[in-house]
């Protein structure tokens, strides 16, 4: 999957990400520490979320933060339990 990211100068950037389906809701994940695309979409949350695989779309997008701490492991977990952890 690749989210076209809108930058601070305007120019639209395609980064390669992993998301996960939860009940429905797309959760975009990382690894701990500073990310840029992370930095992009707080400040721009506006995206587009582009689908290159077994589907195929360009699907408007607006992110959202996790930093309710409860919010964050509920989703968390639900995503370990999702990949069999």
């Amino acid at each position: 999957m690749k989210k076209r990211l809108i930058l601070a100068s305007g120019s639209p950037r395609r980064k390669e990400i992993w998301f996960h389906n939860l009940d429905g809701n797309l959760y975009i994940t990382g690894t701990p520490g500073r990310r840029d695309w992370y930095a992009n979409l707080s400040a721009n949350p506006e995206f587009t979320f582009h689908l290159k695989q077994s589907a195929r779309a360009d699907l408007s997008a607006r992110a959202r933060p996790i930093l309710d701490r409860a919010e964050r492991r509920e989703v968390l977990t639900g995503i370990i339990n999702k990949l069999g952890g």
